[in-house]
């Protein structure tokens, strides 16, 4: 009997121990800023002329601007 209750309890502590784990995996996750936008448009004002300001874009095809660029182009707005 005792061999029995020891294997449950066993089990039961595995479960915990996973669903534990789990959820400190899920709830700790994340933790960059970046976030990805595509195919947005945005009015031109001041406000939003400040706003990009010293952020550097990174496009990671500079092909796009020219064909005989290769890697990533990285596009900074200055005052």
């Amino acid at each position: 009997m005792q061999k029995g209750t020891f294997g449950k309890a066993m089990r039961y502590l595995a479960a915990v121990g996973t669903l534990v784990s789990l959820l400190a995996m899920f709830a700790c996750g994340g933790g960059d800023n970046n976030t990805n936008v595509n195919n947005v448009t945005v009015g031109l004002t001041n406000s939003t002329v400040v706003g990009v300001q010293g952020v550097a874009f990174i496009i990671p095809q500079a092909q796009l601007f020219n064909t005989g660029l290769s890697g990533a182009v990285t596009l900074t707005f200055n005052s």
